[in-house]
């Protein structure tokens, strides 16, 4: 069966509303479909597997771990059958409007995948939002990510909001924010394959000029700036 598009473990547990760790253990265990895994690879996971591991966090407990794969095995073979297949192994957003059962049903059980699918899409909404504020351009601020059209990196922000710095704060600094943009900033850092660093005041003003350096001594004695 040919997949063509793929994502990692950090955006799939973003998807799937839980951890990297959780998805990992998983993948360990064995309890996700191998045609949901490509070459056995934590980076290079179909889409599917964050429902599906949503699913599987959710009904543990209730459900066994041969309940839960035979769930996943029979959705599985039913999306194997279709010609349109890559759609759902892709959780395109087209599936909303495909006639497709998402529920298997054994003995008096019945398990509904759908609900996990509906929230993993939403979420990989988030996940396109941010990408297309937030860009990266080796001629801004060296390729620091920043919110598009502007030198304000991403890691920046987040520092700020970390260090306890309110919305009305944030806004009276960057009058461009509103809180979609912070929440999309919180959703690239989360999904982002390396984290960004704090850019310093020189790099955000790339027109100032070092006026003065002073050299100063701490209690133990050690030089700094």
């Amino acid at each position: 069966m040919r997949v063509t598009h793929f994502i990692s473990l950090a955006e799939t547990a973003f998807m799937a509303g839980t951890t990297e760790r959780e998805i990992s253990a998983l993948l360990v265990d064995r309890v996700l479909a191998p045609l949901l895994i490509c070459d056995g690879d934590a980076e290079r996971l179909v889409p599917m597997v964050a429902p599906v591991a949503s699913f599987c966090l959710a009904t543990h407990g209730c459900l066994t771990p041969w309940g839960q794969a035979r769930v996943i095995r029979t959705l599985i073979e039913r999306i194997e059958a279709r010609e349109d297949f890559e759609l759902f192994l892709g959780l395109h957003e087209q599936l909303g409007s495909t006639d497709f059962d998402w529920t298997v049903t054994w003995s008096c059980i019945t398990a509904d995948m759908w609900p996990f699918v509906v929230a993993s899409l939403g979420r990989a909404t988030q996940m396109a939002h941010a990408r297309s504020v937030i860009q990266s351009d080796p001629q801004v601020m060296g390729g620091m990510p920043c919110f598009s059209g502007t030198r304000l990196p991403v890691a920046n922000l987040l520092a700020l909001k970390k260090g306890g710095l309110g919305f009305p704060a944030l806004k009276a600094a960057y009058p461009f924010l509103t809180e979609e943009l912070v929440k999309a900033a919180e959703v690239y850092a989360i999904v982002s394959a390396t984290p960004s660093q704090v850019a310093t005041l020189e790099l955000m003003n790339t027109e100032g000029k070092l006026i003065r350096k002073k050299v100063v001594r701490t209690k133990d004695g050690e030089l700094g700036d």
